[in-house]
């Protein structure tokens, strides 16, 4: 039982070192998408329509970062469906920004910088959702442990439970 106790705890440990490492890989990837856009948004000036379009992406990946930081100080589970929405759409948002830049890269040309943006961006993405994905893996696989622990836990109980009747029935019938 100690070994399953172990286990349980080393796996907890590295979900948690995961979910810190994920937090970070978040910060870093939104601020690399916060240059982008900035520069997104100075470099469209005078294209309006692509301004405009860069500037409504860039505000509501603000919106979704923010939240983003707001539920991993204070987590809350009536929030959690709605929370994974807006990360999921955060992805969106940015595949968006990398879309339309390719667009405008194909159509109007591109900088060394407007390239270099997006190539790490796309990049810093898709390593971003490379780690989310793994995350819940590895979340998904804890939880069939636990379960699998407190039923075993259960069974042995159970099994404990009936040894303890059978030979109770036996003491009874032998020493009455």
């Amino acid at each position: 039982m100690a070994l399953f106790i172990k286990t349980k705890t080393v796996a907890e440990k590295m979900l948690e070192d995961i979910k810190t490492f994920l937090f970070f890989l978040n910060i870093f990837v939104q601020g690399v998408f916060f240059i982008y856009y900035t520069y997104s948004v100075v470099v469209n000036l005078n294209r309006p329509v692509f301004c405009i379009i860069y500037s409504v992406l860039f505000i509501l990946s603000i919106i979704a970062f923010v939240n983003y930081l707001v539920t991993q100080k204070y987590p809350k589970e009536s929030l959690k469906g709605f929370s994974r929405f807006l990360r999921i759409f955060k992805y969106a948002v940015n595949f968006s920004l990398i879309a339309i830049n390719f667009y405008g890269i194909i159509h109007f040309g591109g900088t060394f910088w407007n390239v270099f943006l997006i190539i790490s961006s796309l990049f810093s993405l898709l390593f971003q959702i490379q780690i989310e994905v793994i995350r819940y893996f590895i979340e998904q696989q804890i939880k069939k442990f636990k379960k699998n622990q407190e039923e075993r836990k259960n069974n042995s109980t159970e099994k404990t439970a009936n040894v303890k009747s059978k030979l109770t029935k036996i003491k009874n019938k032998f020493f009455k």
